[in-house]
């Protein structure tokens, strides 16, 4: 997982080009995304949720990892080619088409206007023993896409990282092993985070949640907390950004990202154990 956890900020700068090394061997030219990636195919069903999530349940499944956020993005994305109008049909004809593709089914029997719910990376807690209270914190980031409101914010469900090496040269005749990664995060992203208790400031955002609890429960608590966000997708229902940092001669390691966000109406965060699946609190908008 990258360094910064809280609020992502990608630092770009030039490199002269005689300093940045070229590809000779090893892993593939940087792509733009998406280009040539195998299609993600669907997760065991006796993994992922394949079923709305009902809300009124006291207690998930043991090890519940909620729906699979990278096949929910993915099909949301081919819905939206096959949602473009074609040169050869009427605009009532595509009208028509759009109203077939919006009920059209993405996980089993589940549509956009379906209850949805993926569990959340990078969830921290600390326990205030003054007060017999579990502190929950949910890691927050601002959308550097710049399709949405300034207001949405996002979680990160899922991370992908892949790591390889080539030999780079640059315009001087230089030659060094560069180290690559390449990261594919899938968030969750929402525009009604103002609806939660949040802090953020210039370095690092956060949804804070509190359990109460004593000292005992909360030992055992803290090595399995975890957090899901429940929600309803929104249109434009997706979006991504993607970024590179190129090696150099005295940073010889290349970097890209891919950020893929679902975005939704988040109705509820709800603060569980993952071993048990008992839920321990239900936080709503404004609670």
């Amino acid at each position: 997982m990258r360094a910064v956890v809280f609020l992502c900020v990608v630092a770009s700068f030039a490199v002269p080009r005689h300093e940045a090394f070229g590809q000779t061997s090893g892993s593939q030219e940087p792509r733009k995304p998406g280009e040539g990636r195998a299609p993600i195919h669907p997760a065991p069903v006796q993994t992922y949720a394949s079923s709305e999530l009902d809300r009124t349940l006291e207690k998930l499944p043991p090890n519940f990892k909620g729906h699979y956020i990278a096949l929910v993005y993915s099909t949301l994305e081919e819905r939206k080619k096959e949602s473009e109008k074609s040169e050869f049909e009427t605009t009532e004809q595509w009208h028509q088409r759009q109203e077939t593709l919006l009920p059209k089914p993405i996980i089993g029997r589940m549509t956009t206007g379906s209850i949805w719910a993926f569990v959340i990376l990078g969830v921290r807690s600390v326990y205030d023993a003054d007060n017999q209270v579990l502190q929950v914190y949910l890691p927050l980031e601002k959308l550097s896409s710049g399709r949405l409101a300034s207001d949405f914010r996002s979680m990160w469900a899922k991370l992908e990282s892949t790591h390889s090496s080539y030999v780079g040269i640059n315009g001087f005749g230089a030659i060094a092993e560069v180290q690559s990664t390449h990261d594919t995060i899938h968030h969750v992203a929402f525009g009604n985070a103002q609806a939660f208790t949040t802090a953020e400031n210039d370095f690092q955002a956060e949804v804070r949640v509190r359990v109460p609890c004593g000292p005992d429960a909360a030992r055992q608590m803290k090595p399995e907390v975890s957090a899901l966000a429940v929600c309803r997708l929104t249109a434009p229902f997706t979006t991504s950004t993607y970024h590179s940092d190129t090696a150099t001669v005295s940073y010889p390691y290349a970097t890209q990202g891919e950020d893929n966000y679902v975005i939704t109406e988040l109705l509820e965060l709800w603060i569980y154990d993952r071993r048990s699946g008992a839920i321990h609190v239900k936080l709503r908008p404004h609670d």
